[in-house]
């Protein structure tokens, strides 16, 4: 069992309470309760569900929620092991390093052979451009003055086109919710929405919701009231985008 779970299970005995009480008060299943208790978070489906359920459950429990998703951050992140027989490359690398005569040797005569083709392309260069004849600029015949160059047209105003009416979110809990919104891919809320409470978010093109309640919320896209997630209990996410 895990640090985490550990502290879960202790706490919520030490206040008598069951895993079908807090069933009841959070819509988490019990399941997902007892993975959480367990430190069994394959069953849980996704990292973004595992975070959100535990920090419910903490805060429920009365426990410090974001030290408890610290403490679970590192006992997921496994140890790093330093990769085996590394110190056999370094020692093998180091013998194929050449010898300090034949390195200074081979260096000298690599300097060498460099300086001369240095000096025989500066010299090929030279000889080239003294072969070609400079520029000359075209002078107008006597008594003409070049014709003054017409004004530029001023640069075509673009017509601004307004935008399409983004997107409007509304979700009123019917039920005790966990709900986790995103917008144009920034996260914009995460925490539990109690029975009758009504939030409202906007975006340019996208929104995501995660709850972990699906008959729990009602939601209205646009003014426009829409179907359920799911049941009671169960995790849903949905993605809303414009419509053209």
């Amino acid at each position: 069992m895990s640090e985490v779970g550990q502290m879960l299970r202790c706490r919520r005995k030490e206040r008598g309470i069951t895993l079908k009480d807090i069933e009841g008060a959070l819509s988490i299943r019990v399941k997902y309760l007892e993975a959480l208790e367990n430190g069994d978070y394959s069953i849980i489906p996704g990292e973004v569900y595992v975070k959100g359920f535990l920090r419910n459950y903490a805060g429920f429990l009365g426990l410090n929620a974001e030290e408890m998703i610290k403490l679970y951050k590192e006992e997921s992140q496994p140890p790093v092991v330093p990769a085996e027989g590394e110190k056999e490359k370094q020692e093998s690398a180091s013998e194929l390093k050449p010898r300090k005569g034949s390195g200074r040797s081979f260096g000298l005569g690599t300097v060498a052979s460099l300086l001369v083709a240095a000096i025989g392309a500066f010299f090929l260069y030279t000889s080239l451009t003294n072969k070609v004849p400079p520029e000359t600029a075209e002078v107008p015949p006597a008594g003409k003055t070049p014709a003054p160059a017409a004004p530029s047209a001023p640069p075509a105003q673009n017509t601004v086109i307004p935008a399409a009416q983004g997107i409007t979110l509304a979700v009123k809990a019917t039920a005790d919710c966990w709900v986790m919104v995103v917008t144009d891919g920034t996260e914009n809320f995460e925490g539990l929405l109690h029975s009758g409470d009504t939030k409202t978010w906007q975006a340019k093109n996208k929104v995501e919701i995660t709850v972990g309640n699906a008959g729990g919320i009602q939601i209205i896209y646009n003014e426009q009231p829409q179907a359920p997630l799911g049941v009671n209990g169960e995790v849903a996410h949905r993605v809303y985008t414009l419509r053209q």
